[in-house]
C-alpha cells in the first residue's frame, strides 16, 4: 500500500475509535456530505459535456460527408459534360 492509503485508514481507524475530538469529526462529516452532494452537480457537468462532444462529432461527420457528395457530385457533372460533348460532336 502506498503512503497515502495508510494515512486514510490511519484517519478512519483514529475517527472509528472516537480518538479524535468531536469537532474534528463533525467537520469531517461535513466536508464528507459536501463531497457527496456535489457528485451530482459533476455528473451533470459531464453530461452536458459527453453531449456536447457528440453534438459536435455529428455536425462534423455530416459536414465531412456533405463535402464528399459535393467533391462526387462535380465529379460526376464533369463525366456527364465529357460525354455530352462526345456525343453532340
Amino acid at each position: 500500500m502506498g503512503m497515502t492509503d495508510e494515512i486514510v485508514l490511519r484517519m478512519i481507524m483514529l475517527v472509528y475509535q472516537r480518538k479524535v475530538n468531536d469537532d474534528y469529526v463533525a467537520g469531517l462529516k461535513q466536508v464528507v456530505q459536501c463531497m457527496i452532494v456535489s457528485v451530482k452537480s459533476i455528473g451533470n457537468i459531464m453530461a452536458v459535456t459527453v453531449l456536447l462532444i457528440f453534438m459536435f462529432g455529428v455536425i462534423g461527420n455530416r459536414w465531412k460527408l456533405s463535402m464528399m457528395i459535393n467533391k462526387t457530385f462535380e465529379i460526376l457533372t464533369k463525366k456527364v459534360q465529357i460525354f455530352r460533348s462526345c456525343i453532340c460532336k
